[in-house]
C-alpha cells in the first residue's frame, strides 16, 4: 500500500514488520505510527497484495521463522522428523521414486522407502498449522528435465536456441504442469541452487493464502508445497539474471490441486 503526502510530497509505504509481526507504515526519513487524514492512497498494481520478498533474503527467513507451518512447530514426532531430514538431504531421490517409479542407482527397494517416506509427509501437510495465512510468491529454480526437454536444451554452450525456447513456450504458456513430486521452493530469490545442476529456469510461483506447506527453516528459505500439486503456467519469458539469460515462468499453484487440501 502506497501513501503520498501532498504538503512535503514524500512516498510513504506499507510494510511488513517481520520483528513486530504486524505491518507498519514507513517514510524514507521517519516511521509514522498511523496514517494521517491529509494522506491521499496512490493506485497500486493489483499483486500488491501477495507477500514477495524477491532478493531480500533476511526478511524472507525472519518471515518463514514465525511462520505456524515452520517444520520446528510442525514437525513433531519421530518418524515425522526422519521424513523431512531424508528428504531435506535426498529430495531428488525421494522425488524421482514419485515421479518416476525408480531412483537412478538404487533398487525397487528404495522406492518403497521413499514412498513411506512421502505418505508420512503427506500426514504433516494435512495439518491445520500447515495453511499459509497469506497469499505469497516464491520462487523455484529447476532446468529443462522438470518439462521434459533434455538439459542444456535452450542454452546449450552458451548460446541461445530460439527454437527450443519457441517450442517451450507453445507447449507450456496457459496449461497446467502437474507435479506427482513434492515441490521446493525459496521464500525470496536466494543465491543458492537447490538442484545439483545448472540453472536454466526461474518459476516464480504465486501461492493463494490457505494452501498447505511446510517452511524447512534452512539456509535456502525452502518451503516445501504437498506433492500431486498443479500450476498454471501464466508466461514465459527470457531475463537477464546476474549476467546470465535464463527463462523465468510466471506459475500459480491451483486452490484444491493436492488432494485433501485447503
Amino acid at each position: 500500500m502506497v501513501y503520498h503526502l501532498p504538503s512535503t510530497g514524500l512516498v510513504v509505504t506499507e510494510g511488513y514488520d517481520v520483528n513486530k509481526k504486524e505491518y507498519v507504515i514507513k517514510t524514507i526519513e521517519s516511521n509514522i505510527a498511523y496514517p494521517n487524514s491529509r494522506w491521499k492512497k496512490l493506485k497500486t498494481p493489483k499483486n500488491d497484495d501477495v507477500l514477495d520478498f524477491k532478493d531480500k533474503e533476511k526478511e524472507a527467513t525472519a518471515y518463514g521463522a514465525a511462520l505456524s507451518n515452520n517444520r520446528e512447530k510442525i514437525v513433531l514426532t519421530k518418524k515425522e522428523k526422519e521424513a523431512f531430514n531424508n528428504y531435506e538431504m535426498n529430495g531428488t531421490r525421494i522425488n524421482q521414486a514419485l515421479r518416476e517409479g525408480k531412483v537412478n542407482g538404487y533398487d525397487k527397494e528404495y522406492v518403497r522407502v521413499a514412498k513411506d517416506y512421502a505418505i508420512i509427509m503427506d500426514s504433516v501437510f494435512k495439518k491445520s498449522l500447515a495453511k499459509l495465512s497469506e497469499e505469497l510468491k516464491v520462487y523455484r529454480y529447476t532446468d529443462e528435465k522438470q518439462f521434459g526437454f533434455d538439459r542444456n536444451t535452450f542454452f546449450p554452450e552458451g548460446k541461445v536456441n530460439m527454437v527450443g525456447i519457441e517450442q517451450f513456450k507453445r507447449q507450456f504458456e496457459g496449461k497446467v504442469l502437474s507435479d506427482k513430486g513434492f515441490t521446493s521452493t525459496s521464500l525470496a530469490i536466494v543465491d543458492k541452487y537447490l538442484g545439483g545442476h545448472p540453472k536454466t529456469v526461474r518459476m516464480d510461483i504465486k501461492i493463494p493464502k490457505g494452501a498447505h506447506a511446510v517452511y524447512m527453516q534452512n539456509e535456502y528459505a525452502e518451503l516445501v508445497l504437498p506433492r500431486d500439486s498443479n500450476f498454471k503456467i501464466n508466461k514465459v519469458s527470457g531475463i537477464i539474471e546476474k549476467g546470465k539469460l535464463i527463462m523465468k515462468v510466471d506459475t500459480e499453484l491451483i486452490p484444491g490441486s493436492a488432494p485433501n487440501f485447503f
